[in-house]
């Protein structure tokens, strides 16, 4: 979703071609940004991959275990009938229990590196949901510089979704630009300080992406 609105920056970036104000970019591109944000969220997606596949690995661990464990058992019971090879049943016992402990061990070992890897995944993608939302805001007020008598909405997410996701809001609208993709907005405010305000509100809602937007940066 947030590629989707990391694409239109580059299209907006396009058409006012930031030739009024470029103060704002002026130590970092906004393409550069763009670059970093997909970093970000790329370690993120790497962290919860490698967490699956430890999570996997405690799996395929814990199953071979509890094979080793039910044949330490049975070698356990063969030597309380069978006396005479009971030592010979000992060794098999000590076998199988001690591979089986192993391999339980390693499963212990392998989910506290996935709950480790999990941790870090969500480290780093509420890292980028910062930064993104820094990025749309510092990109929302260079176009902003460039528009007259602005009308302020909220934009809650962009993207190819119903409108019945956002039935716990009441006004929220569809407005679908030339570029097709569907964006989803919410009141009309004559201030950006009146939007922000109402954003926030939106923020402890649930939708964490919400950012204020000029109405007319949708007319394209």
């Amino acid at each position: 979703m947030k590629y989707i609105l990391i694409a239109v920056i580059i299209l907006f970036g396009v058409r006012y071609s930031f030739s009024q104000d470029t103060s704002a970019y002026q130590n970092e591109s906004i393409t550069k940004k763009i670059i970093q944000y997909q970093s970000m969220e790329k370690k993120a997606e790497i962290y919860e991959m490698q967490a699956q596949m430890q999570l996997q690995n405690v799996s395929f661990y814990k199953k071979d275990a509890r094979v080793y464990f039910d044949s330490a058992y049975i070698v356990s019971k063969k030597a309380e009938i069978d006396k005479n090879n009971a030592q010979l049943y000992l060794i098999q016992f000590n076998f199988f229990y001690n591979l089986a402990s192993k391999l339980a061990s390693k499963a212990d070992t392998a989910m506290k590196m996935a709950e480790l890897l999990q941790d870090s995944a969500s480290m780093k993608h509420k890292e980028t949901d910062e930064f993104f939302l820094k990025l749309a805001e510092q990109y929302n007020q260079v176009v902003e510089r460039n528009l007259v008598d602005s009308t302020y909405t909220v934009q809650l997410e962009a993207g190819d979704m119903l409108l019945s996701k956002f039935s716990n809001v009441k006004g929220v609208e569809v407005i679908v630009p030339s570029d097709k993709i569907k964006r989803f907005v919410v009141g009309l405010f004559k201030t950006k300080i009146e939007a922000d305000a109402f954003r926030q509100k939106m923020v402890e809602l649930g939708y964490s992406k919400a950012f204020v937007r000029s109405l007319d940066s949708l007319n394209f």
